[in-house]
Parts: structure tokens; sequence; C-alpha cells
């Protein structure tokens, strides 16, 4: 991320005091602040403004963006923050936009990117000239619409492994029900191989068997044996008597 971290001279009409003690301490905080910057000495940069704002109540929006900008080179954004949203409400048009486009580099550090845009928005509206907000602004528009788009690539691809899983799920429980109904199948071939089998086996086995004779006992067999002698005999005496009697010739013969 390209920034620009602009330093303000500050003026001597809003100094926050009167006195020319006063205005000598705070001349030469704003110089030793100036120099510690320009050395990269935060530390003592950082002393000297934190010095201005407290001691002396120096209301100049410009001192607090020095500050601001010693606390982020500090790595310490919280205190930045603070500082850059005081700058940024200053009427100052070009301080409060470089104010805005700090904040908008942190949030853009933190990935939040929408809250970014908004910011260097502000820093732009505040003023147009300001080629670095311009800049930032377009990058970060660039980065969200790459965002944007690689969510929905991703969630494209998502929504393909999930359906891909879904598909592979049912191809897998139709094989399952298409192999239970093989097994089913075929069980249900052999069984009836079986029964065939056992039904050719059962026929086979009754037409090779010789039929089983009648077997009577020997009481029984005598008893059909004197029935039918006597059957005879009442036969033959009923042939008799109808020999030995005297036909009348008046009346028929039966």
């Amino acid at each position: 991320m390209m920034y620009k971290v602009i330093l303000f001279l500050l003026g001597w009409s809003l100094l926050g005091a009167s006195d020319p003690i006063s205005l000598k301490k705070i001349n030469e905080h704003k110089e030793a602040g100036k120099k510690a910057l320009d050395q990269q000495d935060y530390t003592t940069a950082i002393t000297h403004y934190q010095t201005l704002v407290d001691k002396y109540q120096v209301t100049d929006a410009g001192v607090r963006l020095n500050l601001a900008h010693a606390y982020y080179l500090s790595e310490k954004p919280e205190q930045a923050m603070k500082y850059y949203q005081q700058a940024a409400s200053s009427p100052e048009n070009e301080l409060s936009s470089v104010a805005y486009q700090q904040l908008g580099v942190m949030a853009t550090a933190n990935q939040k990117l929408d809250i970014a845009l908004s910011f260097f928005k502000d820093a732009l509206r505040k003023d147009p000239t300001n080629e670095e907000a311009r800049y930032n602004y377009e990058l970060v528009k660039k980065l969200m619409e790459n965002q944007k788009q690689d969510n929905q690539d991703q969630q494209d691809k998502q929504d393909q492994k999930d359906q891909k899983d879904q598909q592979d799920k049912q191809d897998q429980k139709d094989q399952e029900n298409k192999d239970k109904q093989d097994q089913k199948d075929q069980k249900d071939q052999q069984d009836q191989k079986d029964q065939q089998q056992e039904n050719a086996d059962q026929s086979q086995s009754s037409e090779g068997k010789p039929k089983e004779e009648s077997k009577i006992s020997d009481q029984q067999a005598q008893m059909i044996l004197d029935a039918l002698k006597n059957n005879e005999a009442q036969f033959l005496q009923q042939q008799r008597k109808k020999s030995t009697r005297k036909v009348d010739p008046g009346k028929p013969d039966w």
C-alpha cells in the first residue's frame, strides 16, 4: 500500500498560549518534534508532540496530525487512530484530507476494505487534489472487486464439490441397492433350482420304487374263501329248486 506521511509545519497563531515563556517552550517542542520525526526518532517525537497537546494544550490540528504520524510509525495503531480522527475533524481541508487518507491506510492494513474505501472517499471529498488518496481509493476498489470475484469463485467451487459429494453418495447408495437386489435375485434363482432338483429327485424315486403288493392274513383269506363257497352253495340250491317245481301251463314261467 502506497502512502505518504505529510508533516505539517505548525503555525504561530494557534499555539494555545500567550505568554512569551510558553511561546518559547512551545516553539522548542515543535522544532524538536519535527527534527525527531525527520531523524525517525519516533519516541522522542511523541514526547515533544504529546507535551504540546497535554501540557500546553495546543489546539492546532497539525500538532495532532504529526503526533498521529509519530504513533503510526512507532507501530502504535490505537494512539495513532485517536489523533488521526481528531485531525480529520479539522476545518483545514488539506490537513483533514491527509488524516482521512491515513485512516484509510490503517483500515486497509486490517483488511477492512469497505471502511478504508469510505475513508479515502472522505479524503478526496476534503481535497480532490490529494493524488495519494485517489491512488489508494482505486487500489482498494480493485482489491474489493478481486476479493468479491475470489469469494464467488470459491463459492462456485464449494457448490460444485457439494454437488459432486451428493452425487457420489447417491451413486453409492444406488450401487448398494443394486448389489442387494442382485444378491436377492441370485438367491431366489438358486432356491428355485434347488426346489426343482428336489422335486425331480422325489419323482425319480417314486417311479423307480416297485409297488407294494396287497397283503392279507391267512385268516382273512380263509374267510373270503368260505364266503365264496357259501354263496356258491346257495346258488346251486336255488337252481335245484327251480328244476323240481311243476310248471303251470297257464302261468308264465317266472
